[in-house]
């Protein structure tokens, strides 16, 4: 497949690296030439440098034979021309990120019509999954697949729990019907593919598949009803931390927005009704302390600086905040930050690229979701009509799937399937799959057909 990836920023690079290892045709478009020399001589691509906005560049780039444009660059201009241009070559997948929630707060306007597929929404991603962490504090791991209709969700047994010394089997009893599945443990630092008969038991942190409507039953079995949120602290000069702290409003009795930025919190202030903003700098000690950083549930870092994110969110643990969450792309350093006392880091790129790769569904395995602290991964495979999965059911699979391989959904014609070991596998089924790193090259050559039928 060929295909155009415009910016070679962080995202940008991060989807070229990913796509390659499925030997597509890809050509990166970069503006700055130095940028775009340092690529060409890291990874075997071609490059061309140049606007993606333009025309005449899309043109060398081979835009005439392309299958496929992804428009990430930081700028929503570029992103949503590059797409006007591409359908008029007959591009056919047009995919945009798109930072700026203005675009889409206007009612009228159609990204179709302006040539764009898919619409990646940076912003509304983030707050999203800002949201969920939230709204059930003490998640450990949070992806939605499928729209947002499939939960992956993460959570560690406690003594207190309806589940914990039970079986997975038991554990479907006690679910009474609702559909979901354990589809991964991690206890004592190893990660288990389950089976059946596995125990849950104190300290083991347990990842699941479920769909939405299935979350309220999820929430009984862990013992952590609903309940109201009672202060939020957000900071940030950003749209995001606007965004998330109107979000939070939602959720929480008390929202406050701490915005060193003069002008940009008195905007702030004029646009959020339910949200105190106050003006001053998150890392200042004296400053945290004057706002009670102490009394909040939970206090969310969402400035322009990334590194100021960090501090500040290891001052309000310092200074009693309950749980603290930083915004920041660069994901070095992820795992002694969570060592370190912050509870959660949320990745804009990473959260982004994982989006995006879910829009393409060009190849059998897209890897959604890396564990790695675990060695664990979850990846898609589509099942095509030539693939010997089709008509079979999960138990005869499991005797050709290696040890360390579980499907936790099927998805079939937008239907969520949790499965059993009687659930048939069909063609144009779409399997979520949890295994082992090192079996992902193994799931690869079982889907292989599938790469031929994009």
């Amino acid at each position: 497949m060929n295909i155009i990836i415009v910016g070679a920023g962080v995202l940008g690079i991060g989807l070229t690296e990913y796509l390659s290892r499925f030997n597509h045709e890809i050509t990166l478009v970069e503006h700055d030439d130095a940028v775009a020399d340092a690529v060409e001589s890291r990874l075997d691509v071609m490059t061309v440098v140049g606007s993606g906005s333009n025309p005449a560049v899309l043109e060398q780039a081979g835009i005439r034979n392309a299958d496929m444009i992804i428009a990430a660059t930081p700028s929503d201009d570029v992103n949503l021309l590059a797409c006007h241009f591409a359908m008029q070559y007959r591009v056919e997948k047009r995919i945009a990120r798109v930072i700026s929630g203005g675009i889409l707060s206007v009612p009228d306007i159609d990204l179709h019509t302006l040539g764009v597929t898919h619409a990646v929404e940076t912003e509304k991603e983030i707050v999203m999954a800002a949201q969920s962490l939230v709204e059930l504090p003490g998640l450990t791991e949070t992806a939605d697949f499928l729209g947002g209709n499939v939960f992956l969700r993460g959570y560690r047994v406690d003594a207190d729990m309806p589940i914990c010394g039970k079986n997975l089997l038991e554990i479907r009893k006690l679910a009474e019907g609702a559909e979901m599945l354990v589809v991964a443990i991690i206890r004592d630092g190893a990660s288990i593919i389950p089976s059946g008969s596995e125990m849950l038991i104190v300290g083991d942190e347990f990842l699941t598949i479920m769909p939405r409507e299935s979350y309220g039953t999820y929430r009984t079995l862990i013992n952590r009803p609903v309940r109201k949120i009672k202060k939020v602290i957000v900071s940030g000069d950003t749209a995001m931390a606007v965004n998330i702290s109107e979000a939070m409003s939602a959720t929480a009795d008390r929202v406050l927005l701490l915005d060193a930025n003069r002008e940009h919190a008195e905007e702030a202030a004029a646009r959020l009704d339910k949200v105190e903003v106050l003006l001053g700098d998150a890392t200042d000690t004296n400053f945290l302390q004057e706002v009670n950083i102490a009394g909040c549930d939970f206090y969310i870092a969402a400035g322009k600086d990334m590194e100021d994110n960090i501090m500040s969110c290891f001052l309000a643990k310092a200074e009693g905040a309950r749980r603290v969450v930083a915004l920041r792309d660069d994901n070095r350093h992820f795992d002694r930050f969570l060592a370190l006392g912050i509870d959660h880091v949320i990745s804009p790129r990473l959260v982004t690229m994982q989006r995006i790769i879910e829009s393409i569904q060009i190849a059998s395995i897209d890897s959604l979701l890396k564990l790695q602290n675990a060695g664990l991964s979850i990846v898609r495979a589509i099942v095509s009509k030539r693939n010997n999965a089709a008509g079979k059911p999960l138990s005869k699979l499991y005797n050709i799937f290696k040890k360390g391989i579980i499907v936790g959904a099927v998805i079939r014609d937008r239907m969520i399937i949790i499965p059993k070991g009687g659930t048939e596998i069909a063609a144009g089924d779409e399997l979520i799959i949890i295994c082992y790193e090192h079996n992902i090259p193994f799931i690869n050559r079982i889907f292989k057909a599938d790469f031929n039928e994009s």
